[in-house]
């Protein structure tokens, strides 16, 4: 392994939609627990800059846009300590999209700057995904996010955790698929969902039988959000201007559902853009289906 004074990196991970999922968080094992689901990742992530310097212990500084980034840094120490590397870290994060609307921004910060480390020590890549997902699922900011956005792509979590305990299949979906995004509402926090029980058991009993019924059809784009509008309507974490915003979209002949989990809204066509301008709605985005991490820069000094 390297032993550096100095070092910059520069990362980046893409951000992740899921339309439809069901919660598996009571095995013991942290690396089986997560979620069952159908979603994509999207070329929206987050890029990471982290500058490091040698130290004689472990301190981590993570900042969303100035923010503090609790998740990455629980993470990035636990994967330092692990490996007894001493640095002190300054690690930047700036998403392309905004937090707590169930883009996948918080997995796709730690996962940057995680697979960036990785890739500087020369330790095992998937390392990254390890300690990113174990973060993720113990302080419940999220549960499928990073195995998704490592593999990229359209993807059902077939299994829950990560491989090889979790199981995920890539859908194949036209070349340079295009999303619409759109943020309707105010944030919703992850955690107050996934580990509110009423809330879990409506996820789970129409999630699971949804996710069967995906996977018995063509998986046809068209199948899956018309899927994931009957599992929004269903389990009801939407505010009403979100649900309004939706069915007025339906209601012009424009398919589209909720960004789990978020008051936001994803639809592939690209018509909603003018409509979601009539409404008012003004954070709107565009994006295309994403590949997993990648490094923009390392400096070593």
């Amino acid at each position: 392994m390297l032993s550096l004074n100095r070092f910059r990196i520069i990362s980046y991970a893409p951000g992740h939609i899921t339309g439809i999922f069901s919660i598996y968080d009571e095995y013991d094992n942290p690396l089986q627990r997560g979620s069952r689901g159908v979603g994509f990742s999207i070329d929206r992530g987050a890029v990471v800059r982290i500058l490091g310097i040698r130290s004689n212990r472990v301190t981590i500084k993570a900042r969303y846009n100035g923010k503090p980034a609790k998740t990455t840094e629980i993470a990035v120490k636990q994967f330092l300590e692990n490996h007894d590397l001493k640095y002190r870290l300054e690690i930047q994060i700036k998403p392309s999209l905004p937090v707590s609307q169930g883009f996948g921004i918080s997995a796709a910060g730690t996962l940057a700057a995680l697979y960036g480390l990785t890739k500087l020590f020369r330790v095992e890549e998937g390392e990254a995904l390890k300690y990113t997902h174990v973060a993720e699922v113990r302080l419940g900011t999220g549960l499928g996010d990073a195995v998704a956005e490592w593999y990229g792509g359209f993807e059902v979590r077939v299994l829950p955790g990560i491989p090889p305990m979790g199981l995920v299949e890539r859908i194949r979906v036209p070349k340079n698929t295009k999303v619409v995004l759109a943020v309707v509402d105010e944030p919703i926090k992850t955690k107050g969902v996934i580990k509110n029980p009423e809330f879990k058991e409506r996820i789970n009993r129409v999630g699971d039988d949804l996710l069967e019924e995906f996977l018995d059809s063509d998986q046809s784009l068209e199948e899956f959000i018309s899927l994931s509008y009957e599992f929004a309507q269903e389990v009801g974490i939407m505010s009403k201007r979100t649900s309004l915003t939706l069915r007025n979209l339906w209601k012009e002949g424009i398919s589209a559902s909720q960004c789990m989990i978020g008051n936001s809204i994803f639809t592939f066509d690209e018509s909603a853009i003018e409509i979601l301008k009539e409404m008012g709605i003004k954070d709107i985005y565009t994006s295309y289906i994403g590949k997993g991490p990648r490094i923009i820069k390392i400096e070593r000094v």
